[in-house]
């Protein structure tokens, strides 16, 4: 899928022209930036998605080649009502270089969990079609037989809040967490 940073502010416009292999503010993709997707299509720019312990940054590029080897990179920030977002992914990208990156950008456990939680309530809801076959495929056979109906709801209860939060999800609610940079 091509992005356009027209409508979405999170991805920054660069031009890239060619850069020596020795050059420390060199940018090159087969270089420690872990996954990298590139979308080519004949008449359109290259675009490239990188990805590094659960962060990204994308860039759309105006002019140059990110297929040739390393490069220096030239942002485009003209647009001031998308700037804070651009210049966030930004810092996201220079932090990508830096070792203690990990430890520094990711967000907190928790916050990753629960939505790593909430993913995989939509893989279960694929296949599951009862609260309590979801709750299952989330926590397993044992812990569900145990409590899904023991002195407290708490397991029902955060059942369907997951899969609430799963259906606001697919319903259009990935948009605002997008927007939100979640």
């Amino acid at each position: 899928m091509f992005w356009s940073p027209d409508l979405d502010p999170r991805i920054i416009p660069v031009s890239a022209r060619p850069a020596s292999v020795d050059d420390p503010d060199a940018f090159d993709i087969l270089d420690q930036w872990g996954p990298v997707a590139i979308l080519q299509r004949k008449g359109m720019a290259e675009q490239i998605l990188l990805t590094r312990s659960g962060q990204s940054v994308r860039l759309a590029l105006v002019a140059g080649t990110f297929l040739n080897g390393p490069v220096r990179l030239a942002m485009e920030f003209s647009e001031w009502p998308l700037l804070n977002k651009r210049l966030e992914t930004a810092r996201r990208l220079a932090a990508f270089r830096e070792p203690s990156f990990v430890q520094r950008v990711t967000s907190s456990p928790a916050g990753r969990d629960r939505r790593l939680l909430v993913l995989r309530t939509l893989d279960a809801m694929a296949t599951e079609y009862s609260y309590r076959a979801v709750a299952t495929a989330l926590f397993g056979p044992e812990y569900v037989a145990r409590e899904w109906n023991g002195r407290s709801d708490f397991l029902k209860s955060r059942t369907r809040r997951l899969v609430a939060h799963a259906e606001h999800l697919v319903d259009g609610g990935y948009r605002a967490a997008m927007a939100l940079g979640s």
